[in-house]
């Protein structure tokens, strides 16, 4: 069982002599694995919005140890336009492609790596609900000082289909200490 306190609950317990109630959430037992084949994916006929957009392909193992090498859940989104992505801005890049994730997950749209390290991009915004059906777009961040072109197939984030955690929620008294107790930001060391 997991205990959480919101903030306006904190406040108010800090306001109240420490009398406010907290939030308890249980969660379900853990659901079967996901599947194991490319089928996770089931995009409508014709499975992409327009001849530019391809498929979503899994990355190529670099090393015995590459993350999700032969995961069928770990996607790259490549680009299906041609656009600039302000330095210090952001854009909003069309995959042309639309897709449906199984029921109880969603399709988490992440940063690569290499393209955070050598250019300063990043994904926002990067939920794909089960029951969207509209096209992917992946929202770019630029923090560099040079705009960053996007070109047509390049591979602009990586998706991720995860599981979603929908526990009751109880309201308690009181939640269990612990060392950290309310240690936040910094707390554990730089």
């Amino acid at each position: 069982m997991i205990q959480t306190l919101n903030t306006e609950t904190a406040e108010r317990r800090q306001n109240n002599g420490g009398n406010a109630r907290r939030s308890r959430h249980t969660f379900p037992p853990p659901p079967p694995p996901l599947p194991t084949t490319p089928t996770v994916y089931h995009p409508p006929s014709p499975p992409s919005l327009s001849s530019r957009a391809p498929l979503p392909e899994p990355p190529l193992a670099k090393s015995p140890l590459h993350s999700r090498h032969d995961s069928p859940n770990h996607h790259w989104q490549h680009s299906a336009v041609e656009t600039v992505v302000p330095a210090r801005g952001r854009a909003l890049v069309a995959t042309d492609l639309s897709l449906a994730v199984p029921e109880g997950t969603y399709a988490r749209i992440a940063p690569r790596s290499g393209l955070a390290l050598k250019h300063g991009m990043d994904v926002g915004a990067g939920v794909v609900d089960a029951d969207y059906r509209g096209p992917v777009r992946v929202l770019l961040f630029n923090h560099s000082d040079a705009d960053f072109a996007v070109r047509p197939g390049d591979r602009v984030a990586q998706m991720v289909v995860e599981r979603v955690a929908t526990p009751e929620v109880a309201e308690v008294d009181d939640l269990e200490d612990t060392a950290r107790g309310q240690g936040g930001f910094g707390s554990t060391g730089v």
